[in-house]
């Protein structure tokens, strides 16, 4: 009798073990506070027995489990294999319990057991291998946070009226849905400095006659500084790519970005050294033009920027440390002139570019003071953008007790 049962479990070992498999050999999931729910498919082989009527599909965890019995649940009905045939394939649903503590990774091992009712044969057809990470923990407390503050500048150093101000949405995406960051801000870009010389500058014009002027030319060091204002609004679509551990976590993030780029350019011409005289043709209505040795143009730019990137995300009780960066496709309209003021220009062209972004947030979660650092640049016409914030950081639920009354009635 002995023999002939290892003889059917060896025949039956040699067709069944593609009778049917699971869809996928590995998964990894991770716990969650509240009970979740995961599908799984029972494919149909390529393999089955005339008899399948006679073979029921088993699933039965492996002995060489490291997570708990008590910690997960297997809903599933045991089925003939002649139903998986006229189906093609049978979900079941695994469900992990919630927890609130955090734990070691634990390894779920499940088989897909084939039994044979008549000769009372089993037969382990296929395994799927599920990791399952401990609880991520959530602070809710970063979700929903306002800034104010104020801008570095290597150049200038920290001014109070160099205002920052940030109003960040962030939703981590929870048991592998889709994320969200939203960010509404406004900064001041680090001030660059260049300087050249100008061989022949006029520094005074004189009228001779109605045709004829006297220009009396210098040659000077002109010195330009750029600096930046700008008001963006950028967007992000968080989806987990990887759980390090129960804090830190790393997420494929597509953005799109928009940004009013306010640029204020002085131009001061210094060391001026008189080079030489010369009448040429010109009309001048006055005595007399004297060139100021400073002067301060603006132009008003808006850019559109959209492609892939990442964002690493470390949030403890203590801390939250969230890196962005981002490469893709930028549009940009420019001005065809500089202005003397800050009114909008009429007329813009438009530049398309290759785009590079790296961003940090860090807040300390006691104080809420947050360090924020940000550079941008363009792969085609590089212009480099740098810029560094201190700020304080307040809970949107905060916020009306800024305005609430001194003294109550």
């Amino acid at each position: 009798m002995k023999k002939l049962l290892f003889l059917l479990l060896v025949f039956c070992g040699s067709f069944c073990l593609s009778a049917q498999t699971f869809s996928r050999n590995t998964d990894t999931l991770t716990k969650s506070t509240k009970n979740v729910f995961y599908k799984f498919l029972i494919k149909k082989g390529s393999i089955t027995p005339q008899n399948s009527q006679n073979f029921v599909v088993k699933i039965r965890p492996n002995v060489s489990n490291t997570m708990n019995d008590n910690e997960y649940k297997i809903h599933h009905s045991n089925f003939t294999l002649l139903e998986l045939n006229q189906k093609e394939q049978i979900d079941f649903f695994l469900e992990i319990n919630g927890d609130s503590l955090v734990d070691r990774t634990r390894h779920l091992n499940l088989n897909l057991i084939l039994h044979d009712t008549l000769n009372d044969v089993e037969v382990t057809t296929d395994s799927l291998k599920i990791v399952v990470n401990p609880i991520a923990i959530y602070h809710n407390e970063y979700r929903y946070l306002a800034y104010i503050g104020t801008n570095f500048d290597l150049v200038d150093g920290v001014k109070a009226n160099n205002l920052f101000f940030a109003a960040n949405i962030y939703l981590e995406p929870e048991n592998n849905k889709m994320g969200w960051f939203v960010s509404l801000y406004g900064n001041r870009s680090f001030t660059s400095t260049d300087s050249v010389t100008v061989l022949a500058r006029d520094k005074r014009i004189e009228r001779l006659n109605d045709s004829t002027v006297l220009a009396y030319r210098e040659t000077a060091e002109l010195i330009r500084s750029n600096v930046s204002d700008n008001l963006g609004a950028h967007t992000s679509f968080l989806f987990p790519i990887s759980t390090i551990n129960s804090s830190t976590k790393l997420f494929f993030a597509p953005s799109a970005e928009f940004i009013w780029r306010r640029t204020e350019t002085k131009s001061d011409f210094n060391s001026g050294i008189p080079l030489d005289t010369i009448q040429r043709e010109g009309r001048l209505q006055i005595p007399f033009v004297e060139n100021e040795n400073s002067s301060t143009t603006y132009t008003s730019e808006f850019s559109f920027s959209i492609g892939p990137g990442v964002i690493l995300a470390h949030q403890t009780k203590q801390m939250s440390v969230r890196l962005h960066s981002s490469a893709g496709y930028i549009s940009s309209y420019l001005p065809q002139n500089r202005t003397i003021a800050s009114v909008l220009e009429e007329n813009y062209n438009n530049k398309n570019d290759i785009y590079f972004n790296g961003r940090i947030w860090i807040t300390e979660a006691t104080s809420g003071i947050t360090l924020q650092a940000e550079v941008t640049n363009t792969l085609i016409n590089p212009r480099p953008f740098y810029t560094v914030t201190l700020s304080k950081a307040i809970n949107f639920k905060s916020l009306g007790s800024i305005f609430s009354p001194i003294t109550s009635r």
